[in-house]
Order: structure tokens, then C-alpha cells, then sequence
């Protein structure tokens, strides 16, 4: 299965670090999901969930209330409040 590294913060802590097939999370346009070598981009995210899927199939939600997602070659990052 072809996995991507992501990394989920807030300001004070580091929520997730690892690597995953699937992040969903809601943009303010709307829903996206990032899939291993999904193109560059970034955008701001709305109050909700992230809803990831691990390299091992563990499906895991996290809730939050806003942040920015960043998609580059070498990983995907999520800052979160």
C-alpha cells in the first residue's frame, strides 16, 4: 500500500506523526481528500474533523477548530487550534 508522511499539530503539542494512505479534512471550499503523491497545495480548513487512515488501516478522527493544510512532495502538515 503506498503511504504518505503526515503530521498533525497545534500550537502546543504534536497530535499525530507518521504515515498514512488517506487524510480527508474539511477546506473552506469544500471537502478533500489527500492521497499518496497528491500535488502540491495548500489551503486554510474549517472548524470540523480529520478523518486519516494509518499505513496499518487504523482509522483515526481528530476534531479541531480550524488550522492550515500544506500538501508538498516530501510530507503532508496540518497545523491545527
Amino acid at each position: 500500500m503506498s503511504t504518505f508522511i503526515l503530521e498533525i499539530l497545534t500550537p502546543d503539542k504534536l497530535l499525530f506523526q507518521g504515515r498514512a494512505s488517506a487524510l480527508s479534512v474539511k477546506a473552506v471550499d469544500g471537502w478533500l481528500q489527500v492521497l499518496p503523491r497528491h500535488a502540491n497545495y495548500m489551503n486554510l480548513l474549517t472548524a470540523g474533523e480529520l478523518r486519516l487512515q494509518t499505513e496499518d488501516d487504523t482509522r483515526l478522527k481528530i476534531q479541531h477548530g480550524g488550522g492550515v493544510l500544506e500538501v508538498s512532495k516530501e510530507k503532508v502538515s496540518v497545523l491545527v487550534s
